[in-house]
């Protein structure tokens, strides 16, 4: 999607929605407590992701055409779309809050971003045609808890990179 200045962003929900389809029954249990039959919110949240450089990129159009159940065009159904240039760099974060101490998310986010990584998890449209695919250049990681929390929670800058210890998937 563009924001109200024309750069492109991808919702937090629809990146929240590729990684649910890629989970195992139980990791969706995990991912959406209200599955179990719980009041609580999902423990894990994703931000939208951003362009990093949005004054550099410019979109790039296809073309397409609907065609019917036979597979044969429909007159006057051509149509435009818009698509994120290859390499275009976008910027998010996944928040974990691990209500019960279990650590069973760490691994399921890990396993996620190494998913991410081996481009087995695709965003939008069209990928089956080869669009969506997506990459991780960079990822760290931020861990509070009853030992750091009331010191380092609300000094924590989330866009000062440097305040992440590094994660490799």
């Amino acid at each position: 999607l563009k924001d109200e200045e024309g750069c492109f962003y991808i919702p937090g929900t629809s990146i929240a929605g590729a990684c649910y389809h890629d989970l195992d029954d139980n990791s969706k249990l995990l991912f959406n407590p209200l599955l179990k039959d719980q009041n609580m919110m999902s423990p894990i949240f994703f931000s939208d992701a951003y362009m990093v450089d949005s004054e550099k990129v410019n979109y790039e159009v296809r073309d397409g055409i609907q065609v019917n159940h036979k597979k044969v065009s429909v007159d006057g159904s051509k149509f435009n779309y818009e698509i994120v240039p290859m390499n275009t760099k976008f910027v998010l974060r996944i928040e974990v809050t691990d209500y019960n101490d279990d650590f069973k998310y760490e691994e399921m986010v890990e396993k996620l971003l190494a998913h991410i990584k081996n481009q087995d998890i695709k965003l939008g449209a069209k990928t089956t045609r080869g669009l969506g695919a997506i990459s991780i250049e960079k990822c760290g990681k931020k861990v509070f808890d009853k030992n750091n929390f009331a010191t380092e929670y609300f000094e924590f800058d989330c866009e000062n990179e440097n305040q992440y210890e590094e994660l490799h998937i």
